[in-house]
């Protein structure tokens, strides 16, 4: 298949941006870059990331034969309504998992590309966000985008309020040159983060420190927070950073149904929020990105001032 025919067929599924990047392995700085943010105890509380290593750093391992990755980045952004409340989720978590959104959509344009080829199921592997692969690394080699430093893929033109689904696929095709931009000067999120998970640390790494991160916080930990953290009503995960980035000024509502805003959570009050229990969470979070927080956590989240 072309290129062209490609990106017609991912974008016909809904994607905002999409890239093709050639199958290799994870260049030694981002190998050594990673490691890094693991030894450091910055991915803390995500315990999840100091597995599979050698998968992540070979995409083959994934998917036998692979030679092309296509990158497909999907907008969630809805405006936000007036609130009931103080308290607040993250905008990609208001309404359906994107997770089953994108994963569907992704199997969509699968089909239409078999339909296209004499290739079968077998020359495919759709992966969002489950698998271990470096989802922005590929994002950014594939031309879809450029990693903030608040680390989230930035969509040059659209901004970054998207998540990301792949397509690792035994097809040699055409590539996209990978993304030059950087955010340059600009500080915003570093100097608006709540919890400062964006400083540089002593060695001069530059990144999210997952274990001061609220949205890291409020999603991954399990138990009693650490002392002297302070959520400000949010719940279930954080958007400040993406909320100051100068390229989120314009972003366009999303096209995608699914991810309008839905979940019960955002028509209750603050005295509705603050009486639930825990064996009320389970039918609030259900089909949702929620629903991977433990209801007694979510319990908790919602009693942190």
């Amino acid at each position: 298949m072309e290129r062209s025919q490609v990106k017609e067929i991912v974008k016909g599924v809904g994607a905002t941006a999409v890239g093709i990047a050639r199958v290799t392995e994870v260049d030694a700085a981002a190998r050594q870059s990673y490691l890094h943010w693991i030894e450091s105890g910055r991915s803390a509380p995500l315990g999840y990331m100091d597995r599979y290593h050698e998968v992540r750093d070979n995409p083959r391992l994934l998917l036998d034969g692979a030679n092309s990755i296509i990158v497909a980045a999907f907008s969630y952004y809805y405006p936000t309504s007036a609130a009931r409340s103080h308290f607040t989720i993250a905008r990609y978590a208001r309404g359906a998992d994107y997770h089953d959104v994108v994963r569907r959509r992704l199997n969509e344009a699968v089909s239409a590309m078999i339909s296209e080829t004499a290739l079968d199921p077998s020359d495919f592997r759709v992966c969002v966000d489950t698998a271990p692969l470096r989802e922005r690394y590929w994002a950014r080699k594939a031309g879809v985008g450029f990693i903030g430093r608040n680390n989230a893929l930035i969509v040059p033109g659209e901004g970054s309020y998207m998540v990301l689904g792949e397509i690792l696929t035994t097809m040699e095709l055409d590539t996209d040159a990978p993304c030059a931009l950087t955010c340059g000067n600009c500080m915003a999120c570093v100097k608006s983060c709540p919890a400062g998970a964006l400083d540089c640390d002593e060695d001069g790494y530059c990144g999210v420190d997952a274990s001061r991160c609220l949205s890291c916080l409020t999603i991954e930990h399990r138990g009693d927070f650490p002392e002297g953290v302070k959520l400000g009503g949010r719940i279930a995960g954080c958007d400040t950073c993406q909320d100051v980035c100068p390229h989120n000024r314009h972003a366009k509502t999303s096209t995608i149904a699914e991810f309008a805003p839905s979940n019960p959570l955002l028509d209750m009050t603050d005295d509705q929020i603050l009486s639930l229990r825990a064996e009320d969470i389970r039918p609030l979070t259900r089909h949702t990105s929620l629903s991977r927080i433990k209801p007694a956590d979510f319990i908790r989240n919602i009693h942190t001032p």
